[in-house]
This record gives C-alpha cells, structure tokens and sequence, in this order.
C-alpha cells in the first residue's frame, strides 16, 4: 500500500477518545482491499465508540465491555461495500482489523456480538 505523504492526515483528539487501542494489527487481505482512508476512519470511529454497523444490543454490549474490560467489536464497511471488522482485546494491547475471510475463528466470531459474556465451549 502506498501512503500519499503530500497531505497532512487528520489526526483525532486524545482528550474524546473512548479508549487506546494497543498495537494495530492489520491482516494482509485487508491490507490489500481497504484504503488507508478506510481503516483510518473506522479505526478513529472505533475507538471514539461509534461501532458502526452493529445493532443497539451489540452498541450496549460495546459500552459495557468498555467499562468492564471486555473485548470490544466494532464492523464497518468500505465506500466498495467492503465488510471488515476491528476487534480490540480485553487488556486493550492490540487492536486486529481484518476482513471475513482471512480470520480462523471468524465463524465463531460472527455470532459474538450476541454471545459476548458467554463462556465458549472448550474441547479437551
């Protein structure tokens, strides 16, 4: 990806941020489908605490996790109609974006939003 280092980015203020993010992590297939723009914006949505297109129970869920410590989830889509997602972990030390396809465990994260707070079952 080539950055165009002619224009200044616009950078969010720290002082409304909900929550720092940790180290970004950005998956190679979202890399290569998603402008800088793109994840510039959902990222900077994300973590002043507009979860894009989750439902009102999932916004719930988000603020809460904020005040408890959960993991956070916020989906987003591109000006192409692209569907990505950001995930920050619990301790709040990374923040993931990636797209569907390129997550392992992304089945069982597509039901999350509605699970969060669950314990997933573990097989030995």
């Amino acid at each position: 990806m080539k950055l165009d280092l002619t224009r200044k980015p616009e950078m969010p203020s720290l002082a409304h941020i909900k929550f720092f993010p940790g180290k970004i992590m950005i998956a190679s297939a979202a890399l290569k489908l998603l402008s800088a723009e793109d994840i510039r914006r959902a990222l900077n949505a994300h973590v002043n605490g507009d979860w894009g297109d989750l439902g009102k129970e999932d916004c719930e869920e988000n603020n809460q996790a904020l005040e408890r410590g959960r993991r956070i989830l916020s989906v987003y889509h591109n000006s192409n109609g692209i569907r990505f997602w950001i995930i920050t972990e619990a301790d709040r030390s990374v923040t993931n974006v990636f797209l569907r396809e390129a997550h392992p465990n992304l089945t069982r994260m597509e039901g999350m939003e509605k699970k969060r707070g669950k314990h997933e079952t573990r097989t030995s």
